[in-house]
């Protein structure tokens, strides 16, 4: 089988593109914040994909039928720090013997960081040893390194949750992968969530908190928001689900968008099942008020407007666009509330149907029959 290479980058990709992607039947061309599209041959032709991953969210209150599942137990997931082994050789000077060994200790993941997180050519390149110095030693990276210390200076919390969540996605996800090992790095901002068949890697310098140096330069205010270590583990199952339930839209519409979006978000919800909804869907109380409260009203708009079924570009974008609020929504609204409705009649659909599993879920693609099946009645 054709071996995947799902990079997730997490904030600066324009949705447009997305829609394209998925037009074209591209969608497996994925990648997260550098907003590049490129095919990479690593073995075998592996697959770039593109997730969004902050996003839509429920209430505090909401309480919903989750799957009765048994965690699997078995699961044993390792956990490395490879920016503690790079800057540790980096003490002295980074020679060819140390990139043999960074090679022999990560396999998988010392080529993607070289070729496509930092970006300077691939890890048997003769210059390498250069390369990794100038990274190592750069004052801003040294900079960005001494503020993750500081904020992770202990993983162990998040080792655990991380190997807990896999304990259920296991059974949940019956057949799909589950990471043999997870590794931090520091992306110089470039990277969140880096998921291959087997690997899952997590950017540490994504979730350093607001007020980290460089955010407000790079980042809008609402992303910044949702950069901080609560939102770790969210992110990292959020990614490692998006790139094992890969859409496969033909021509999508809203509604296609909205039910894939929503069955993510229902994933998550069993699967971190004591995550708040703030954390879980990365919106405010306030935020998630307002949705409960115009729930009814924004189902009556898409009716109204004939917009479910539109497969129109800029229709699309309005409504799964990431962004301080919804385009032609009253004031208050979050991003993307299309997700939200989706959520919604996940959650109607589970609640009138018998679902086994997650695979059972996301394999329902038909979304008007989805949607009939679903007895979704936000008015009622």
């Amino acid at each position: 089988m054709e071996k995947k290479l799902q990079v997730i980058l997490q904030f600066l990709i324009s949705k447009t593109i997305l829609i394209f992607l998925f037009k074209a039947g591209l969608f497996r061309l994925f990648y997260f914040i550098c907003g590049m599209f490129q095919f990479v041959k690593k073995n075998t032709y592996s697959t770039l994909l593109i997730i969004f991953g902050s996003l839509f969210s429920c209430s505090e209150n909401t309480q919903p039928q989750l799957l009765h599942i048994q965690p699997d137990d078995k699961v044993k997931i390792s956990f490395r720090q490879f920016h503690q082994d790079l800057f540790e050789l980096s003490h002295d000077s980074i020679d060819e013997k140390d990139i043999k060994q960074l090679t022999k200790s990560y396999p998988k993941f010392f080529p993607l960081f070289t070729s496509q997180i930092i970006r300077v050519g691939t890890s048997d390149h003769p210059g390498m040893p250069y390369y990794l110095n100038s990274f190592t030693h750069d004052f801003n990276i040294l900079e960005i390194k001494h503020k993750t210390d500081s904020v992770f200076q202990n993983l162990s919390d998040f080792n655990l949750e991380i190997n807990e969540a896999f304990k259920r996605f296991k059974p949940l996800c019956p057949g799909k992968n589950i990471p043999n090992e997870v590794i931090y790095f520091i992306s110089a901002f470039n990277y969140a969530i880096v998921c291959d068949d087997s690997l899952l890697a997590i950017g540490l310098d994504m979730f350093l908190g607001p007020d980290a140096t460089y955010y407000s330069i790079i980042f809008p205010k609402y992303m910044i928001q949702k950069m901080s270590k609560e939102y770790l583990v969210r992110d990292a199952l959020y990614g490692w689900i998006s790139t094992e339930y890969e859409p496969e839209f033909e021509n999508p519409s809203i509604l296609d968008f909205m039910l894939y979006y929503g069955k993510i978000f229902y994933a998550l919800k069993n699967i971190l099942p004591e995550k708040s909804d703030t954390i879980l869907f990365k919106y405010s109380r306030q935020q998630l008020k307002w949705l409960e409260d115009n729930e009814p009203h924004m189902w009556k708009y898409f009716l109204e407007k004939n917009l479910l079924f539109s497969t129109e570009n800029q229709e699309i974008a309005k409504y799964i666009n990431d962004g301080p609020f919804t385009p032609g929504f009253p004031e208050g609204s979050p991003g993307r509330a299309a997700h939200w409705l989706g959520y919604k009649i996940v959650l109607s659909y589970v609640k009138h149907n018998k679902i086994e599993n997650l695979n059972d879920l996301f394999n329902l693609t038909n979304g008007p029959e989805f949607l009939k099946q679903s007895n979704y009645r936000p008015d009622e």
